[in-house]
Parts: C-alpha cells; sequence; structure tokens
C-alpha cells in the first residue's frame, strides 16, 4: 500500500525515515532550498539508507521550534569535506572533516506538523512514513514498527 504526500508523491506506507535534528534555520535552509543535508561521518547514525528525511526543528527556529514539518525523499548519498559543502566556512575546525551528503528530492510540507510538546533531545530517529502521518507527537515514535533490517527499534 502507498500513503500519497500533499504534493501528490507516493511512498510505501512502510517507507523508512530518518528524523533528522537541524540545528540552525540555514540547516533546513540547505534541504529544502539546496537539496542536500550533512552528517558527519563520525557521528552518523547506523543505518544510512532509507527512503525520507524528516527535520526536527529544535530551540533555535523560535516559534517554529519543537516540531517536524518538512520531509525530503533521499535520491542519492555521497561523502564530500565540509568545506566544499560550506566554502564561506574554510576557517572551521571540521572543514576538512569528511560528511555523508544526502542529496535530496523536492521537500514536501507535511499536511499537520508534528509537535514534540515534551522537549526531545536527539540527533536522529528511525520511523515510517505511515507514522509521521498519523501520530500526534514526537514521543509516540518509540510505538512505531521497527525497520526491517533492524532486530528492534534502537530508541
Amino acid at each position: 500500500m502507498s500513503v500519497p504526500t500533499p504534493g501528490g508523491a507516493a511512498f510505501a506506507d512502510d517507507a523508512a525515515v530518518l528524523i533528522c535534528r537541524t540545528p540552525q534555520p540555514r540547516d533546513l535552509a540547505h534541504a529544502l532550498c539546496d537539496g542536500w543535508y550533512r552528517i558527519p561521518c563520525d557521528r552518523a547514525p547506523r543505518r544510512l539508507a532509507v527512503d525520507l528525511l524528516a527535520f526536527y526543528q529544535p530551540a533555535s527556529f523560535g516559534e517554529r521550534r519543537y516540531r517536524i514539518e518538512w520531509v525530503a525523499p533521499l535520491e542519492r548519498i555521497e561523502v564530500a569535506p565540509r568545506h566544499a559543502l560550506l566554502p564561506g566556512e574554510a576557517g572551521h575546525p571540521r572543514a576538512a572533516a569528511p560528511y555523508w551528503v544526502y542529496r535530496l528530492g523536492a521537500p514536501i510540507a507535511l499536511p499537520t506538523p508534528l509537535p514534540a510538546r515534551q522537549l526531545r533531545r536527539f540527533s536522529f530517529r528511525y520511523t515510517r512514513w505511515w507514522w509521521l502521518l498519523c501520530a500526534g507527537d514526537l514521543a509516540d515514535s518509540g510505538t512505531a514498527a521497527p525497520l526491517a533490517h533492524e532486530a528492534a527499534p534502537w530508541w
């Protein structure tokens, strides 16, 4: 079975989703406008290949904090040094460090933002596409079915 998105694209209801914490609004802008999201290779989650990325907005987003409003389909994964992605930050201490670069398809706004009513501190979480559309709160993700490649959810 597939679940249509508000934009008309359809994903399998059990499509794997990686929920990523987007530290700053500029990180979300890179994902939505430039079509990429970065993860330091030494801090990456165990499973890299997923169908979609969902973007959690922490306190740095002001009034739009503690929620997921956007997802984007994964097209491919590459490795690049940070300075290749952010040339204006060539002096950053991690400028030469390798990053996984998720190349993304067209972003999709969730029909209703998924709130995190209770403060959640995490970098990455896995869940399913159907759960993002049906859950009432990010805290509910612990009840989502494990991904097929995982023996049990790690959250």
